[in-house]
């Protein structure tokens, strides 16, 4: 009776998520862009390496940069900023968080504390991004907030902007297949390394490697003595002293993004393998553990 009894409270979770996620769908995917995305010339027999901002990059583009010389490569979020990217010359960037989208990054002006650093910040991303003399897309997420910077690039000699659809997909397996397979949403939004995964998958890549992608956020968090703060030294490849302080409450809502996280990375590789695309993580002493890993020193 109890087994029953939690098969039925599944399917009809299941139910629900898979009937709200619809609604999403049709109120809040593009199915233009979708149907873009599944007429886009497909990468077969191709590799592809998604370039995370993990602190283990500063090791691969230090000591095996070779690994990553005769594949394709997707850059992501401020590491525009870093040397590396002109250097590298990828073939893809993904930008995600709204925070790079919000409006006032206009008002150059407003450069007050927190707010007025990561304004230069997304100044500078912008200028560099501009700054492209290679072929590149730019793949941005579907919506209005994004349209602004996707006009920068309107005519650009050498970017161009593609969307996708960041709608939150659940419900059953077969479902979100479906809806990945479609381009019309993913598992979740909490990272950037998700989108990537999939667009990467839709377009054909038969391997994707990945680099950065340590996902060892809870390794960094500790509590500041002197006020109770809940602090997070988040590093990335490009710089090495990142500390952030966190509001009460913070604690949970952390550890509840991160699982929402790794089940948007299980999500993905059980399509990814349905879909029969080899992922290999590549990053030391990472805690994803969803896809078959290679150390890079015995390469």
């Amino acid at each position: 009776m109890r087994d029953f009894l939690k098969k039925l409270y599944y399917g009809v979770s299941s139910f629900f998520n898979t009937f709200v996620s619809m609604i999403s769908l049709l109120m809040f995917s593009s199915w233009k862009v979708a149907r873009d995305l599944r007429r886009m010339p497909r990468q077969s027999g191709k590799k592809v390496s998604i370039l995370a901002n993990g602190p283990s990059l500063r090791d691969v583009l230090m000591n095996h940069r070779n690994l990553l010389d005769s594949n394709d490569l997707l850059m992501l979020n401020d590491s525009a900023n870093a040397e590396a990217f002109k250097e590298l010359k990828p073939r893809y960037f993904i930008l995600l968080d709204p925070a790079y989208f919000r409006p006032e990054w206009k008002v150059v002006d407003k450069e007050v504390g927190n707010e007025g650093f990561y304004l230069r910040v997304v100044l500078k991303l912008i200028e560099n991004l501009k700054s492209v003399d290679w072929n590149m897309t730019l793949l941005l997420p579907a919506n209005k907030s994004a349209k602004n910077m996707a006009n920068l690039f309107v005519g650009h000699k050498y970017v161009k902007v593609e969307e996708y659809n960041t709608t939150y997909i659940q419900g059953f397996e077969k479902f979100r297949r479906w809806a990945y397979k479609m381009g019309l949403g993913i598992p979740s939004s909490r990272n950037i390394v998700i989108p990537a995964l999939l667009q990467m998958i839709s377009r054909g890549y038969d391997t994707i490697y990945l680099y950065g992608t340590e996902f060892s956020w809870i390794k960094f968090m500790d509590v500041d003595s002197e006020n109770g703060r809940l602090i997070q030294n988040d590093c990335h490849f490009y710089s090495k002293d990142e500390i952030r302080y966190y509001e009460k409450g913070a604690f949970l809502t952390k550890l509840e993004n991160i699982t929402d996280v790794f089940r948007g990375i299980e999500s993905v590789a059980a399509y990814a393998k349905k879909c029969e695309v080899h992922v290999i993580n590549r990053t030391k002493r990472s805690f994803i553990d969803s896809f078959d890993y290679e150390n890079i020193d015995k390469i």
